[in-house]
């Protein structure tokens, strides 16, 4: 997944910088502010683009039930007895290392 991410970052940055070098090869400003201005009034529409995606956002609260039925169930009596207070996942590889 971490690779994944970062192929879609790398990707998104190369985008960004084919349109930059296209735009500066057309040369449709005489003076480079005016180009500057034209990017940071670019990036101030994806701003706004962003605001109105994430106004309109769902976000959706799953059920406990879904979420305890991922667990199995011999994972969730382990865990139980030995982290009787605490929920989650069980790490063998973690008491080994305390057992020393």
């Amino acid at each position: 997944m971490k690779s994944v991410l970062q192929a879609a970052w790398l990707l998104t940055v190369a985008f960004g910088n084919l349109i930059v070098v296209v735009i500066a090869k057309l040369r449709l400003f005489n003076k480079q502010s005016l180009e500057f201005f034209m990017f940071s009034g670019l990036m101030a529409i994806d701003m706004l683009i962003f605001a109105a995606m994430a106004y309109y956002y769902k976000y959706v609260n799953q059920p406990q039930e879904v979420l305890d039925s991922e667990k199995s169930p011999e994972s969730t009596e382990k865990d139980a007895k030995v982290y009787p207070k605490l929920s989650g996942v069980h790490n063998e590889g973690f008491l080994e290392d305390t057992k020393m």
